[in-house]
């Protein structure tokens, strides 16, 4: 009895135990009904995307133990949508053909082996260019695509995607477009995109993996598609040890634009400084020259005030492009030489992996005082108006020469030929006792009575020094008036044209006595304008 008693006891004990360990089983197994991990669909075309499910709370809990490092090999993730019983990632294939996804475990998730065919897309190709190999801290670096679209209605554009580690820039527009010709008669569209990528400060370690941004193309349907490229390693190499933090990494073009070497004394001028950078933001010009104006040292003879600044930062096919202008103004407060002082542009070439310096060497300049400024510029006015004064004498001499060689062909008469010489010599107006014009009817009873021609000869030789040939016919002219007609001394008419042309293409521009009276013309006029009085 007492044994019957004694086992009863054990099986209720047994019993008891063994209870929770078989709901603790059957709990597990219902549990490990509902975890599991599928893509869908497996079947696309290149820029459309996958979705990755994980289901369950054990799936939910032990996700972050996943190394997704080789599934970025194979997709960019766009977008984790996760809650307390499911994750979804949105992948886009980063290429086209079969992708395997290895069967694998993490935590207590089992992920089976998977399958995604990836087709091509007719309608878009790109040409991607990576970043690649080493760079330094502070060095900017760009990831640029050119997309073919065989639709010229469909739009490309950049999509960037948030680091922990970059500062990634990507401007919305393209930085180039280009219409092309297809065979079938349609317009197809090449478009240039860029970005730039900089590491963080607070960035740490050697190693770093660069994602690309995304081009996303709209069709005229209003889909988009999405297309990454593959992510580039980078290794960071430190700066020299005796380099600052701050040190400008790249490749700088500088240009010194002085305000001249003659200045005024407590005038106002500016000293020109212009930047220009492929892969250096303006952020970083603006330190450089924040540099160059540390450079700058006391001097007593200049006052410098403070600088302005204008930055331009865009984007072109080979990446970041910046301009920085630096307007320096001073002011030269003694009058005597100066000196600018000398410059260094000191920036990192990464290319080379070497410290490149700039030197601008001191530029001089002579400051004048005011009264000194005034005086010349008048001086420099009244030579300018002296030269057009000259110019419109000249024209009008050339314009005379060229009336009477005119006239002495046109004349068909003894009479007409000197009434050419006659009024052009009237129109010179050598002298205040000569007549300034002459009556065309009465100009050879004027010319003859009042002027011979050895007056005429006289004359034109005070004026323009002597002249064999009009000389010659001065000659020929007596002969012809006081000579008897018939005398064999007598020249034809066509023979004293053709000594008065010669004559007459001789005559020359200016002579050496019209220099002073030249001069006589152009002071009377200044004079009386200045108010001058003339003793």
């Amino acid at each position: 009895m007492v044994s019957l008693t004694f086992f009863s006891r054990l099986v209720k004990r047994v019993r008891w135990t063994l209870l929770p360990i078989a709901w603790l089983l059957a709990f597990s197994t219902a549990s490990a009904a509902d975890e599991f991990v599928r893509i869908y669909p497996d079947n696309v075309m290149l820029g459309e995307r996958v979705t990755l499910v994980f289901k369950g709370r054990v799936a939910v809990e032990d996700f972050e133990k996943w190394d997704l490092r080789d599934l970025k090999q194979q997709f960019a993730i766009g977008e984790v949508d996760a809650s307390s019983e499911r994750i979804r990632l949105r992948l886009y294939p980063l290429t086209e053909g079969l992708i395997d996804i290895p069967a694998q475990k993490f935590g207590r998730v089992r992920v089976p082996e998977m399958h995604v065919e990836v087709r091509p897309n007719p309608q878009v190709r790109i040409e991607w260019s990576a970043p690649s190999g080493s760079i330094y801290a502070a060095q900017n670096v760009s990831w640029t695509a050119q997309v073919s679209l065989l639709d010229a209605a469909n739009l490309a554009s950049f999509e960037g995607r948030d680091s922990a580690d970059w500062n990634v820039v990507v401007p919305q527009q393209p930085v180039r477009e280009e219409v092309f010709a297809q065979e079938q008669g349609n317009q197809g569209k090449r478009v240039w995109l860029a970005s730039n990528y900089r590491l963080k400060p607070d960035a740490i370690g050697t190693e770093f993996l660069v994602e690309s941004p995304a081009v996303v193309v709209k069709n005229t349907s209003n889909q988009r598609w999405q297309f990454y490229d593959k992510p580039a390693g980078l290794t960071l190499n430190p700066l020299p040890s005796f380099l600052p933090v701050t040190q400008v990494v790249g490749e700088v073009a500088f240009v010194s634009e002085g305000a001249g070497w003659l200045h005024e004394s407590g005038d106002l001028r500016h000293w020109i400084w212009t930047f220009q950078a492929q892969g250096v933001s303006s952020e970083d010009l603006q330190s450089l020259a924040y540099q160059l104006i540390a450079q700058i040292g006391h001097d007593p003879k200049i006052e410098w005030l403070t600088e302005s600044y204008q930055a331009q930062q865009s984007m072109n096919e080979s990446g970041l492009m910046s301009r920085l202008q630096v307007r320096v103004p001073y002011r030269v407060l003694e009058s005597g030489v100066f000196n600018l002082p000398a410059l260094q542009v000191r920036y990192f070439d990464p290319s080379s992996g070497k410290l490149k310096i700039q030197a601008v060497a001191s530029d001089w300049g002579l400051a004048i005082p005011a009264w000194l400024s005034w005086f010349a510029q008048w001086i420099a006015l009244l030579v300018s108006l002296f030269v057009v004064f000259s110019g419109l004498w000249l024209f009008k001499q050339a314009w005379l020469n060229w009336k009477l060689r005119r006239a002495i062909a046109q004349a068909q008469s003894l009479p007409q030929l000197l009434e050419a010489m006659f009024v052009w010599q009237n129109q010179q107006a050598w002298s205040g006792d000569v007549s300034k014009a002459m009556d065309s009817g009465s100009v050879i009873d004027s010319g003859l009575k009042n002027h011979s021609l050895g007056q005429f000869l006289a004359g034109y030789q005070r004026r323009f020094g002597a002249s064999i040939a009009l000389q010659a016919l001065v000659f020929k002219l007596n002969v012809s008036l006081y000579s008897q007609v018939g005398e064999a001394s007598v020249s034809s008419m066509s023979e004293l044209q053709t000594h008065a042309q010669s004559w007459a293409r001789q005559i020359p521009l200016i002579g050496k006595s019209q220099v002073l009276n030249l001069l006589k013309k152009f002071i009377r006029p200044v004079s009386k304008a200045l108010k001058i009085t003339r003793v």
